[in-house]
């Protein structure tokens, strides 16, 4: 277990076994050594390491065993896990760690490819290559699927007006979870409209500098008149087949 603590030194609590593994790990000498021995408790030995009523955060793979041994160890401890409680110190990295991760996946890489060369007493390696191209997938498809998290999501609809029945509006927003910048919006044809919407089809066909996320745009295509009878009439220039207030195809370029 490595405590850090803002007023102690980095101590690692090891078992006495594993000390000597510990020091001869590079950076050993940047953190103080703690060994428990066999049939005594970690956890009693941990607790003067870190203050009796702080809150502190664990390594999300922590095995349960530790953590309820330090809440056993002390009771007005509480944790949070890393990733919640610091998510931008975990996710930026520093150019040693940057370097370290290369390392580590040219090693990965290296092994694999000594491995594929060689042949098992009995068994086909056709299974180990199916299994490796389906992680690589995987860890693809979780890659995009972080990256699309953070992008804007925009659309553009027509429906009509929830403020007033007798309107058709063309409405254009984000919903994604980031700014869209140089936002571009073309119709081909343009949406039918008994208003002269040609300045905001050039507006948005030249390009909107930013659209934040959960902001939506509207513009009025269609007022509707009521006759003396209550009834609203047909929009000038429109014929009477459904298919004519249908939105139009669009396409959207961030």
């Amino acid at each position: 277990m490595l405590v850090l603590s803002p007023h102690n030194e980095p101590t690692l609590l090891v078992p006495i076994l594993e000390r000597p593994d510990a020091e001869a790990a590079e950076g050993a000498s940047s953190v103080s050594l703690v060994d428990w021995p066999d049939g005594t408790d970690p956890y009693e030995i941990a607790s003067p390491l870190l203050r009796p009523d702080g809150e502190f955060g664990i390594s999300d793979s922590a095995c349960a065993m530790h953590l309820l041994g330090l809440q056993r160890a002390l009771p007005r401890s509480s944790y949070r896990s890393l990733t919640e409680s610091l998510p931008m110190m975990r996710a930026v990295k520093d150019d040693n760690e940057l370097m370290r991760l290369a390392a580590a996946g040219a090693a990965a890489d290296s092994t694999y490819g000594e491995i594929v060369q060689r042949r098992f007493a009995g068994f086909s390696l056709i299974y180990v290559r199916r299994s490796a191209k389906a992680s690589r997938e995987q860890t693809k498809q979780q890659n995009q699927v972080a990256k699309d998290a953070t992008q804007p999501m925009l659309w553009v609809d027509i429906c009509g007006d929830d403020g007033q029945g007798q309107a058709l509006v063309l409405l254009f927003g984000n919903s994604g979870t980031s700014i869209a910048r140089e936002v571009k919006v073309v119709f081909d044809p343009a949406p039918p409209s008994t208003l002269d919407i040609n300045p905001i089809l050039e507006i948005l066909k030249k390009g909107i500098a930013s659209l934040p996320p959960g902001r939506t745009m509207q513009w009025a295509l269609v007022h509707l008149t009521m006759r003396s009878t209550g009834r609203p009439t047909r929009p000038t220039g429109y014929g009477s087949r459904r298919k004519d207030l249908s939105a139009p195809s669009s396409r959207s370029s961030t």
